[in-house]
């Protein structure tokens, strides 16, 4: 059973002592987009995956940054990363 906490947000307390001593607490991090990335494009039969893999972390990265200035949400992480494999996979496919 795991328990996902974010007691800095406003509004939000902490776990009560009684329930805290039934977990243990653990620290999440970053995924390795890159890595990630290469391996989706390994697992779809692209050949040049490192190259390519680094060029779409970094267009996705670059995006994610200029589109934060704007009011709408836009979503560059692994989801859509994910769909530009998937995408790029299906057009593969039919030549």
């Amino acid at each position: 059973m795991f328990i996902t906490l974010n007691p800095g947000y406003a509004g939000r307390s902490e776990l009560p002592m009684n329930l805290k001593a039934l977990f243990r607490p653990i620290s999440m991090v970053t995924p390795d987009s890159k890595l990630i990335t290469e391996i989706l494009l390994y697992s779809a039969g692209f050949v040049g995956a490192q190259q390519l893999a680094k060029k779409i972390v970094s267009v996705q990265s670059l995006a994610d940054i200029l589109m934060r200035k704007t009011l709408i949400s836009h979503d560059f992480g692994l989801r859509s990363i994910k769909a530009i494999v998937g995408n790029a996979e299906a057009i593969k496919l039919q030549a």
